[in-house]
């Protein structure tokens, strides 16, 4: 496929193997030299694939035609489309770092190098020639959306342009659900039938032996009986998944109906005045659409710039639904492409973050002897259910009375922490010291046996292996300090200079404590909150 150049000869081309599945885009052509096809293999996400050229001594106008071209493209797709955009642009001022251009030298005017690459930016799209074609200079160039091009390379040309060779990787089209769903208009049940559809099966579920039973099994029996009683007595409707576009009002709605109507009523008649009336309310229905769409979009843009920002990214992510293979990585700046160096480059990065641990050092637990002996846990159905009948389902203070100090008009400084890589930064030998000290011993192991089936999870022993290792945090802290995993609270209630030096000597305790077992706290995401309700208290706060 080729498109000649109208005066002077020259013109751009494609060559496609035969057995390819592709169109021609004439919808996409403008008046630079630009030819665009679309690639559809089977089963698989279509590629809209560009050639282009732009004369060295061109001004604006090639450019702007790329513009409107690119922009037609994006229009008429509901998602990001993926796009392989080719050619000679002819721009040696334009130095191309991890996939971006900055301008060096503003060859052919800083105007035209700036448009370009705002117009590359706009659309999203990323560069893949890091290599010259032409003398020194990086004149042909390879765009791609998706970042899905790999073994990029150039060699010798039939002109005195290096030809560019590549691999793309063409990603499979995502699959979506159907376009219909059932919705309980719970408005409109049987409230009365379900509680005694629900009445009898506590009854019966009561009087089942329930603690033979697994809590997997029970939770699974309940859920079931719920679903069937809203099943039976909530009516339900259908929803087309259009309809539940969030642009879409009451008023689009009803023309849509109409416009059901008048297509039925025209197909049955095959009247002119009916198609034209059809069509005339199709029309209109389609400007209404675009113009709610556009003004859906503007707000939700605008919302957020205000702090808003799930909406936002809620449609970047339907926008972006295509699932790419596994992107171009950096390092030291430069990308790599092969699944091999990218393993390679992955598994550094992980080994970066490793602990080296000085075993020179190796702490004791010879003055921890004050760790009490944990009782029997019991567990029983009536204190379950004391503690369920007890609950305030509008309160929720927890268990570190910080509420109650605010209610009381109390300052109480909060600090949150946080450990930098936790479960990946744990010494070994040191852990193995806390290890023994709770009575773990590791002096016999067992037999080695193969692995013959099941893939990696997450380790069961990982997270409890951490909270031995912590577990000892707490001593010598006298404010009131609360663990979360790999997250830590310190508190205290501040009533003067005191409280607040105090409260800073517990976090120097911290410091040494991490120091000493080889772990960092993120300082990153370190936060102090300081909450002080009442303007007759003077606030004390820790260095």
């Amino acid at each position: 496929m080729w498109k000649d150049r109208t005066l002077g000869g020259g013109g751009v081309f494609l060559c496609i193997k035969k057995q390819l599945q592709v169109l021609e885009e004439p919808s996409l052509d403008t008046e630079a030299e630009l030819i665009w096809i679309k690639l559809t293999p089977p089963n698989q996400s279509p590629i809209h694939i560009c050639a282009f050229y732009r004369p060295p001594t061109s001004d604006l106008y090639p450019i702007e035609q790329l513009h409107l071209s690119l922009s037609n493209l994006l229009n008429q797709s509901k998602t990001l489309p993926n796009i392989l955009l080719m050619g000679d642009f002819n721009f040696p001022g334009i130095t191309w770092n991890s996939g971006y251009g900055q301008i060096s030298i503003p060859t052919y005017g800083s105007r035209l190098n700036s448009l370009f690459l705002e117009i590359i930016n706009d659309v999203g799209l990323e560069q893949f020639v890091h290599q010259a074609t032409r003398q020194n200079n990086i004149l042909d160039l390879v765009f791609c959306t998706h970042p899905n091009i790999s073994n990029l390379n150039t060699v010798p040309g039939i002109s005195d342009h290096d030809a560019i060779i590549f691999d793309l990787h063409i990603t499979r089209k995502p699959t979506t659900g159907k376009n219909q769903h059932s919705v309980a208009l719970y408005h409109k049940g049987d409230l009365q039938s379900i509680k005694n559809n629900l009445a009898t099966f506590s009854n019966n579920f009561l009087n089942s032996d329930p603690q033979s039973r697994t809590v997997d099994q029970l939770w699974q029996e309940f859920k079931m009986a719920v679903d069937k009683a809203v099943i039976d007595h909530v009516p339900h409707k259908v929803n087309n998944s259009r309809n539940r576009l969030p642009w879409i009002n009451r008023q689009i709605k009803a023309d849509m109906k109409e416009r059901k109507r008048l297509y039925n009523k025209a197909k049955r008649s095959n009247l002119q005045h009916d198609w034209d009336a059809y069509r005339k309310t199709k029309n209109s229905i389609n400007t209404k659409l675009k113009e709610a769409h556009n003004n859906y979009y503007k707000r939700l843009f605008d919302n957020s710039f205000s702090g808003n920002r799930r909406q936002f990214w809620k449609y970047i992510k339907v926008k972006c639904q295509d699932k790419p293979d596994i992107p171009a990585l950096f390092v030291d700046d430069q990308p790599i492409h092969s699944a091999k160096d990218k393993a390679n480059a992955l598994n550094s990065h992980f080994k970066s973050v490793f602990t080296e641990e000085n075993l020179s050092t190796i702490p004791t637990m010879d003055n921890h002897t004050d760790v009490p002996n944990m009782p029997d846990i019991s567990i029983s159905q009536a204190g379950i259910y004391q503690l369920l009948t007890s609950l305030d389902e509008h309160k929720a203070s927890g268990p570190d009375h910080i509420s109650f100090a605010l209610d009381h008009q109390k300052q109480i400084d909060i600090i949150l922490l946080d450990f930098s890589k936790a479960f990946d930064t744990v010494p070994h030998q040191r852990l193995l010291t806390k290890l023994r000290f709770y009575g773990i011993n590791d002096s016999e192991s067992s037999s080695p046996v193969p692995v013959l089936s099941g893939v990696p999870q997450g380790t069961v022993l990982g997270p409890l292996m951490f909270l031995l290792y912590i577990n000892d945090i707490t001593k010598d802290i006298n404010s009131p300090l609360h663990l979360f995993a790999d997250d830590c609270l310190l508190y205290r209630v501040i009533n003067s200079a005191e409280d607040a030096n105090m409260l800073q000597e517990d976090l120097n305790r911290l410091s040494e404590w991490a120091n000493t077992w080889q772990l960092r706290f993120n300082l990153a995401i370190f936060t102090i909150h300081n909450n002080l309700l009442g303007s007759r208290q003077e606030a004390f706060n820790p260095s």
